[in-house]
């Protein structure tokens, strides 16, 4: 019984060195892994992530059926409002921790609709992979989406 406050504040120690991970680096998704919801798939991703403190930059570059996408998406990581633009649509966004996921709320305003996403990023315990859960609504639609990227060496 005297064993049993010790393992539980190694327990605690140990969760709180895993609570927010660090996802700096470069990482491509994985289609075959990933699901689309049933929408035509891109043909790759690439996002290079850098990650300092409070501050996660993105820059996701996105090729889909000949056409290549790119956004450079900055965000706050203490739930502070950013301001971001995707494909010349202004976004807002909040990003906060969820013990070891990273959250991210983000609206736009796109055909006479508010349209919300929500994004959670859940690093493997390798840190090899990461999987964005997407929550699309808006448009009087909603899908769920899961996106899987793999670190590059």
């Amino acid at each position: 019984m005297r064993c049993l406050p010790l393992l539980a504040a190694a327990f605690c120690f140990v969760l709180s060195a895993q609570e927010h991970p660090d996802f700096t680096g470069t990482w491509k998704l994985n289609i075959d892994e990933s699901d689309f919801a049933g929408l035509t798939s891109p043909k790759s991703r690439t996002d290079v992530i850098e990650q300092s403190g409070n501050t996660l930059r993105q820059s996701v570059k996105e090729m889909d059926a000949g056409h290549l996408r790119t956004s450079e998406l900055h965000y706050e990581l203490d739930g502070s409002t950013t301001q971001n633009t995707i494909e010349g649509n202004p976004v807002q966004s909040t990003a906060k921790w969820d013990v070891s996921d990273l959250v991210i709320h983000s609206v736009t305003h796109a055909a006479d609709d508010d349209v919300a996403i929500d994004d959670r990023w859940v690093m493997s315990l390798d840190k090899t992979k990461f999987t964005i859960r997407r929550h699309f609504e808006g448009r009087g639609l909603q899908w769920d989406q899961a996106l899987v990227e793999y670190r590059q060496q």
